[in-house]
């Protein structure tokens, strides 16, 4: 009887801890799953942002090629008129873009919307405090505009003489000054989850 007692408790002991390190298991890989969900959700939010910096940057550049050319003094002044019809439609596409700009329907972007939050925040790990991504400040001002608003287009800049084909190149010049520092952010904060995701993987597999 004492035998048949001692068979039963060993068996209960091992159900059990198979139970409980099954339960265990299922624990970690499911803080390991929503820990890659929030990994794969931050770089996907950093990467939208870094999509759309790239096409600013690609305008702006091709707008500075405009400005250049246009300080030719071989060009007549119905070329220049020309090459500003070509800034101008660029800088309202900078408008554009920077108004659809999107992440799971929070804009990124758009300065002068209201719902427009500050920062984004995303829990990377349950024990940890959340990880706030703040959003980047565009000001017209700093893209040669009066206003980001298409429907009210102005813009500070043009390439219909020398002299301001010049003062166009200068605030070109600082926006992609701007927009380069933004990257970098963009680019310091990937290599910062990238690590965390690393790190994460690493732990898991020990235990």
């Amino acid at each position: 009887m004492k035998i048949l007692l001692y068979r039963f408790f060993c068996f209960f002991i091992l159900i059990t801890y198979i139970s409980c390190r099954s339960v265990s298991n299922q624990k970690i890989l499911s803080e390991r799953k929503v820990f890659f969900t929030q990994i794969e959700e931050a770089q996907s939010f950093l990467h939208t942002l870094e999509i759309h910096f790239q096409i600013i940057t690609e305008i702006l550049q091709q707008t500075r090629v405009l400005a250049v050319t246009s300080t030719y003094k071989n060009h007549t002044q119905e070329d220049r008129n020309q090459f500003d019809v070509q800034f101008q439609e660029l800088l309202k596409e900078i408008c554009s873009i920077r108004e659809r700009a999107r992440f799971k329907n929070i804009s990124l972007l758009d300065t002068e919307n209201s719902s427009r939050p500050i920062s984004v925040s995303l829990q990377i790990n349950p024990q940890n405090s959340p990880i706030l991504l703040p959003l980047p400040e565009l000001q017209p001002k700093e893209f040669g505009l009066y206003t980001w608003n298409l429907k009210n287009f102005q813009s500070r800049m043009n390439v219909k003489t020398n002299a301001d084909a010049v003062q166009s190149i200068d605030i070109i010049n600082n926006s992609l000054s701007k927009i380069a520092l933004e990257r970098a952010t963009i680019g310091a904060s990937w290599e910062r989850l990238s690590y965390s995701k690393r790190l994460r993987d690493s732990l898991s597999n020990i235990y």
